[in-house]
């Protein structure tokens, strides 16, 4: 008999999430070359969550899965970040998070999407493609961190 799949709800990030969200951003493949390949600050996520567009996925009253994006100016937005549990991925959460994020985008009239995968990361880069990212091809990238990264 096949399963049916498990039953998941969409809403709006909430500090008390960051400890659960920064866990499942600690999967291989999410975590952050620049930061010494470990998870961001919970003070990111928490400016995040105040002030930017974030969205999580709950089944049975567990965080697993998060979608967060920065508002830029005019009608862009960065897509910072997204995961989902391991255990839990291939489900179609991914793609519930990706749709609720630009429903939610689109009420605060932001329609231009940018996203950044390390070059050498697979994992992000097929899922960006995934979602309807188009590799970009125009600019160099140039960044400059502090001498403590």
């Amino acid at each position: 008999m096949k399963k049916s799949p498990p039953e998941f709800t969409i809403r709006k990030a909430k500090l008390s999430d960051v400890a659960a969200i920064r866990r499942i951003a600690n999967a291989p493949g999410l975590t952050n070359p620049g930061n010494s390949g470990g998870v961001p600050h919970a003070d990111w996520f928490k400016i995040l969550v105040r002030g930017g567009i974030f969205l999580v996925a709950i089944k049975d009253k567990k965080v697993v899965g998060f979608i967060m994006g920065e508002k830029l100016l005019g009608t862009a937005v960065m897509v910072w970040m997204m995961g989902v549990t391991t255990k839990l991925r291939g489900q179609g959460i991914g793609k519930m998070l990706m749709n609720a994020f630009h429903q939610q985008c689109a009420k605060q009239g932001k329609d231009i999407f940018v996203a950044y995968g390390y070059a050498k990361n697979p994992v992000i880069i097929k899922m960006l493609k995934k979602y309807g990212f188009s590799q970009g091809h125009l600019y160099y990238e140039f960044i400059k961190l502090p001498k403590s990264w």
